[in-house]
């Protein structure tokens, strides 16, 4: 759908007939009708009551069900397989033209019950659809609170083992090809409707791989900053579930967490990683009573750059070089490095992107693991 329309489908009467209709409206005209309905931007007002009101309404001024839109919106909240969410992808599927056949949800068996979402899409598949109107309704209502947010969003996917593996095999692949780290993709074969967040962070806990890709604005079907459920029940995860007409091409360098790592050491193994071309991103802490000039002082005699965000880029392959270089100035006690990383917040990241073409030095990650991890004090 292009970015500025969205799509929706509503009753029409002529005369004695009444039938439904797909109309093309502009996002901009929806976001007004939801100002209208009192929809309150700001994120004090995330979740609230006169929120969700206003999004429902302007569910049901769209031509959708709003007690559907919401039974929908806060099932998909309580579990990406409930019966509210089965009923969302074969919607969802219906409305993107997937064949049910090759969805993973159905497939591989996810779904509690497939049976539920074949219905659902056959449901949708209707003109005269109520569960497609709301969905399409939904999807309106949510392009219109996005209607300030950019063209794309930076959001990540956890993926479990299953899935997981499959990744690895794909990579383990292309490397056996000779293709370059830099150059390597591999398909990710998505739902209809998919969970991403915009915290890396978040993701780790959902699955031994993080897929990081930038997704159009008008993929997102439901979002935390907007939609019932997400907004109210689980707005801490920062949700944003994203439609897809199918499997995606996604860079390795783009997939994180310890698969990610198990990826980048393999194809430097085979000698497909220019190290010295990439960056090191660590965090380190400010200790107590240092003063901030000394700090960076230690940082870039140690060999570091200090960034913007406080963390220090290194050169790549200089990662454990830097940490004993500044392991002999003030910036990073004597102790054993392990007891003083749990006492003063020393973080690694390991996914951390510094700037493009940047990523953190899988090795020292390694090293480091079974370290503990603390929020940072800088």
């Amino acid at each position: 759908m292009p970015g500025d329309l969205v799509a929706v489908s509503k009753q029409v009467t002529r005369g004695t007939s009444t039938f439904t209709q797909r109309f093309w409206m502009k996002t901009d005209d929806v976001a007004e009708k939801l100002q209208k309905n009192g929809f309150d931007a700001s994120p004090a007002s995330v979740g609230s009551d006169q929120n969700v009101k206003a999004y429902l309404d302007t569910v049901k001024d769209m031509g959708g069900d709003p007690a559907l839109a919401d039974k929908l919106t806060r099932g998909w909240a309580g579990s990406a397989k409930s019966p509210a969410a089965t009923q969302a992808q074969g919607a969802v599927a219906a409305l993107l033209g997937r064949d049910m056949a090759t969805v993973p949800y159905v497939v591989v068996g996810d779904a509690p019950d497939r049976d539920k979402a074949v219905e659902a899409h056959a449901d949708a598949s209707g003109a005269e659809s109520k569960l497609r109107a709301t969905v399409m309704a939904i999807h309106a209502s949510t392009q219109a609170a996005l209607a300030d947010a950019p063209a794309t969003l930076m959001l990540h996917r956890g993926v479990g083992a299953g899935h997981a593996g499959e990744l690895r095999q794909a990579a383990v692949a292309q490397a056996a090809a000779g293709v370059h780290y830099d150059d390597a993709k591999i398909s990710l074969n998505l739902n209809p409707l998919n969970c991403f967040t915009s915290d890396d962070g978040i993701a780790r806990g959902f699955g031994q791989a993080v897929i990081t890709m930038e997704v159009p604005k008008e993929a997102v079907l439901y979002a935390h900053t907007a939609t019932p459920g997400l907004s109210t029940d689980t707005k801490h995860e920062k949700e944003y579930s994203v439609m897809s007409s199918g499997p995606v091409e996604v860079p390795v360098r783009d997939v994180g967490g310890a698969l990610g790592q198990e990826i980048y050491e393999h194809f430097a193994s085979k000698g497909l990683v220019n190290e010295k071309e990439m960056t090191t991103v660590v965090e380190v802490a400010h200790p107590a009573g240092l003063s901030k000039e000394q700090h960076h002082a230690n940082i870039k005699a140690a060999g570091g750059k200090v960034r913007e965000d406080s963390g220090v880029n290194v050169p790549g392959g200089k990662a454990q070089q830097f940490m004993e270089k500044l392991a002999q100035t003030s910036s990073l006690p004597k102790a054993p490095e392990k007891e003083w990383l749990a006492r003063n917040s020393v973080t690694i990241a390991p996914e951390t992107k510094a700037a493009k073409g940047t990523w953190v030095s899988p090795k020292l990650k390694k090293k480091l693991d079974s370290w503990k991890k603390l929020s940072r004090k800088v």
